[in-house]
């Protein structure tokens, strides 16, 4: 094997390991996006059921002022005495 030949095979070599290199930065790049649109989405999720429980505490305390509502009905109360 003559020199040029070894050189030639080490290029397909280097050249093999810059493409390995470059796919493993892709998909580091892309994981991490892949990360950050989870956790946005995720933290959408809890603000909006966040929005939602709110408005249910709202509703329920508002029912409770005005119409004279009983949050807890009174079967619950006797079976905790009950027991």
């Amino acid at each position: 094997m003559t020199m040029a030949e070894t050189l030639g095979n080490s290029w397909i070599v280097v050249a093999g390991l810059i493409g390995c290199a470059v796919l493993a930065t892709l998909y580091t790049i892309a994981t991490a996006i892949r990360h950050q649109t989870y956790m946005h989405d995720l933290q959408v999720g809890v603000a909006k059921l966040h929005q939602q429980y709110l408005a249910r505490m709202r509703a329920m305390q508002e029912a409770a002022q005005t119409d004279g509502v009983e949050l807890l009905p009174a079967e619950a109360e006797e079976t905790k005495k009950a027991a």
